[in-house]
């Protein structure tokens, strides 16, 4: 018996019926990360959406990375479980704690707060906890850069303060901040919060020049969207093959990120990036006409209602992805997230606070590319209807390149 397709083991491994029986207990895919005829791998939550653990699907050619998650759960007492699919096919999967790549770096996060709260788990990547009043970040590849950018934005830009690991370890694959604000932006939208967070990422821009040399050298390349098409598309052509054949079309057709002056760019823009400290209750009368669905479309769901029009605090957080580029791919892909009356606001406080406002159609192109480096977050994220929401959101792209 042959192994099955990629596309059979992405169907069994979304679908929260066959997954649970798999794994002998109520269980849904939160993300997903997909080799083709490799390996497939998702972070695994209880129905209420609680990461509770990891399961991987391998083809012979990957069999042996069964041993590693084999050997943590022998040293450390982890479960780990294992089924064979036809004579071809293995499932493993097991508990956090025996993460085949994150396992060894846990230790970096004790000792443990009685009231620790795990908030994202991306298996064999990243793990962050909320251990009091820090937030922990644990991470398989080692960032120094990261950890080495935090420490220097927190001497020029509103972002929570950097304090020591639990452990009181030092190291390139964790870092701690304090626990700031009380949500984000895109939850607690407000059009003072989004001119206070054209602000920020002003006064970031405006940082390239007070980099310290190593630091500079060390900034990735940005993400290019021509590049993320084409392996949108050769992803889905194991998966869907309409829908590739779109992805590839739109790669040749979406217009270059237009070329300007370096700033430090956060690289993944958006009000969710955007902490938001207390305010007032949402005044219903402050609410734009018009304001609902984020301007791209289909891309993500509809925002909570506009709030008070008070000022709330707000800081900046996760630089993972920062880099070196120009201001358009911040400025476009905040934009792609937010209503009109929102983007207005965001570029207001970015211009009051010495930005440099590109021509709109560059900021339209930069949008765009932002769109579509997220074209196949649906499938990313495990929602079972991701076809539907991947050909709606090539559907938007389309129509703004007619």
């Amino acid at each position: 018996m042959s192994a099955p397709t990629t596309a059979a083991v992405v169907a069994d491994i979304l679908n929260p019926a066959t997954l649970s029986a798999r794994l002998r207990r109520p269980a849904r895919v939160t993300r997903l990360r997909i080799k083709p005829d490799v390996a497939v791998i998702a972070a695994v939550a209880d129905p209420a959406g609680q990461p509770t653990g990891w399961v991987q699907a391998f083809w012979p050619c990957s069999h042996s990375k069964l041993r590693r998650a084999d050997r943590i759960a022998a040293r450390t007492g982890a479960r780990v479980d294992a089924e064979w699919q036809g004579h071809d096919l293995v499932w493993q999967w097991g508990e956090i704690a025996a993460d085949p790549k994150l396992a060894a770096h846990l230790p970096l996060l004790e000792p443990a707060a009685p009231q620790r709260h795990l908030l994202r788990y991306n298996p064999l990547r990243r793990l962050v906890v909320r251990d009091g009043q820090t937030v922990c970040r644990v991470t398989a590849q080692p960032l120094p850069h990261v950890n080495a950018l935090t420490d220097f934005l927190a001497a020029h830009l509103a972002i929570p303060a950097p304090r020591p690991l639990p452990s009181g370890a030092v190291s390139a694959h964790a870092s701690a901040q304090a626990f700031t604000g009380d949500g984000d932006l895109w939850h607690h939208p407000t059009l003072p919060g989004m001119r206070a967070a054209g602000t920020l990422f002003a006064q970031l821009h405006g940082l390239a020049g007070k980099l310290p040399p190593p630091l500079t050298d060390q900034l990735p390349a940005a993400a290019l969207a021509h590049r993320a098409l084409q392996g949108h598309a050769a992803l889905l052509t194991h998966l869907d093959p309409a829908l590739a054949t779109r992805a590839a079309q739109l790669a040749d057709r979406l217009p270059p990120l237009p070329a300007g002056k370096l700033v430090l760019s956060h690289g993944d823009a958006s009000p969710d990036q955007v902490l938001v400290g207390s305010q007032p209750h949402p005044d219903p009368d402050s609410t734009p006409p018009g304001h609902g669905a984020r301007a791209t479309g289909p891309f993500l769901d509809q925002a909570a209602p506009f709030g008070s029009l008070s000022t709330p605090p707000v800081w900046l957080t996760d630089f993972d992805r920062a880099c070196l580029a120009p201001a358009s791919l911040d400025l476009g892909s905040f934009l792609s997230h937010v209503s009109p009356a929102a983007g207005s606001a965001f570029l207001a406080g970015y211009r009051a606070a010495g930005g440099h406002l590109p021509p709109a159609h560059e900021l339209a192109t930069a949008a765009l590319h932002a769109a579509a480096l997220r074209l196949t977050e649906p499938l990313r994220a495990g929602r079972v209807d991701w076809r539907a929401a991947i050909g709606a959101n090539l559907t938007y792209l389309e129509g703004q390149l007619v």
